[in-house]
């Protein structure tokens, strides 16, 4: 996994905060490099942690993606912008096997010894199709 510096490019500013949309919005501040500096302190202690691990566990949620119309890029959070900003779409199970199967292949790369543990988020599923309704 490399260490990537983010710069004020990969910000945006909404609202009078600037924003990156790679990651949460406790992450957003009034000063770019406020955040930036929050940013780069937390990717270095996640890949300092990431290097040692001797577990990880990832849960999938959804295949549903949002990207950026300005930027085309994909976006972990639209921190509330204008939804006509971004267009939606939805990954299919090829492109998720093959974007995984890259991550993990990354992730030994990175950390041979690195157990990595699958789980499945049952919101998603519960949302569309609660319990006796059709469609299970």
């Amino acid at each position: 996994m490399e260490q990537y510096p983010f710069t004020e490019k990969d910000l945006i500013q909404h609202n009078q905060l600037w924003h990156s949309f790679g990651h949460h919005g406790c992450f957003s501040a009034e000063n770019p490099q406020q955040v930036l500096e929050n940013i780069n302190r937390t990717s270095r202690q996640a890949y300092s942690f990431l290097k040692s691990a001797a577990c990880l566990f990832m849960t999938f949620g959804t295949a549903r993606a949002y990207r950026h119309i300005g930027t085309d890029q994909t976006v972990a959070n639209c921190h509330k912008l204008p939804s006509a900003e971004f267009e939606h779409f939805c990954l299919s199970a090829n492109q998720v096997s093959t974007m995984c199967q890259e991550l993990f292949n990354r992730l030994w790369s990175f950390n041979p010894s690195l157990q990595i543990v699958l789980t499945v988020s049952p919101c998603e599923a519960l949302e569309r199709w609660p319990p006796g309704q059709p469609g299970q």
